[in-house]
């Protein structure tokens, strides 16, 4: 469903980036919806922080797009063997395996490009969801729950856990997967997304404490590198915000955040499978919002590359 800009959204400076399509889109609908989606076969595809919320909906919605492989991976074991289940009563001709991967680890990571290799033997497309959120602090005066705010209410601790999965996790499991999208013939996909976060844009932390904004800016700016590095190749990779979408992840947050919350977990699966079937090469290496509308963007499609929008720059 694509609807006006909500109140909030107007509020924004515009540098956030969330009006910059006069419609705003809170479900997977139009060129977003699954119904009638047909991905080429083989598809495989490669989802990180796929146990629950946004990583699993990504997943299970590949399988219902027809992908012929689905790989999962996240901490926990029951979560994976969930969504699998999940996926073979569904999908039966996806072919779903998972395996227990902490993305913070470069060995695991390679043990999951291995069996990559050996149970599909291509991969079309990786999707790199796995992340954390900043743990929330009680404010002094009114014992309210929030963010912190600037860099001492934050613990060094809180700080790096963040880090470290939104981030490190993000270049490790590239480092591991990239090669693998490079291997498969030239008829695939080859995309590689991000989730990152509108909060990599803010300017101040009065909405999102500063290790979310900064993990995520620097997803941001992967993606970018990881487009001019290699997009010679036929290597696509995309940012994208998924939304704000309310899941057990976000069952902690401040009251502030419901007039935010209020996207549907279709949104941001919608958004992976548009940009993985069918080359979308004029948003590759660019942050990509899931609420934009799709048809403004595809209308607006040369002054976005004409401009060079939606990447970091100075401006001068």
């Amino acid at each position: 469903m694509t609807i006006d800009r909500p109140e909030w959204v107007k509020l924004c400076p515009s540098h956030y980036g969330m009006a910059w399509t006069a419609k705003h889109q809170t479900t997977a609908d139009g060129p977003l919806e699954l119904e009638g989606v047909k991905l080429r076969t083989p598809f495989v595809v490669a989802i990180t922080g796929a146990g629950k919320g946004i990583g699993a909906t990504i997943a299970q919605s590949y399988a219902k797009a027809g992908a012929s492989g689905v790989m999962l991976s996240s901490r926990t074991l029951s979560d994976l063997k969930a969504v699998a289940a999940n996926i073979s009563r569904e999908s039966p001709n996806t072919l779903v395996r998972y395996q227990v991967c902490d993305v913070t680890q470069e060995a695991e990571l390679e043990a999951l490009a291995s069996t990559i290799r050996r149970e599909f033997g291509r991969l079309d497309a990786v999707v790199l969801s796995a992340g954390e959120n900043p743990k929330w602090v009680k404010d002094d005066h009114n014992g309210m729950v929030r963010g912190a705010i600037g860099i001492h209410e934050e613990a060094n601790g809180d700080f790096f856990r963040v880090w470290d999965t939104n981030f490190k996790g993000a270049y490790l499991s590239s480092r591991a997967l990239l090669p693998i999208l490079q291997e498969t013939t030239s008829d695939g996909a080859r995309t590689i997304i991000f989730l990152s976060s509108a909060s990599s844009l803010f300017h101040t932390t009065d909405i999102a404490p500063f290790c979310g904004t900064l993990s995520k800016l620097a997803v941001n700016k992967l993606a970018e590198i990881i487009h001019e590095s290699y997009h010679e190749e036929g290597i696509n990779s995309y940012a994208i915000h998924p939304g704000g979408i309310p899941t057990e992840a976000t069952q902690n947050f401040p009251d502030s955040s419901n007039s935010i919350l209020i996207d549907d977990i279709s949104l941001p699966a919608g958004l992976c499978i548009w940009l993985s079937n069918g080359k979308r090469d004029f948003l590759s290496g660019r942050y990509v919002c899931a609420n934009w509308d799709i048809a403004e963007l595809e209308a607006r499609k040369q002054e976005i590359v004409d401009g060079d929008k939606f990447k970091l720059r100075l401006t001068l």
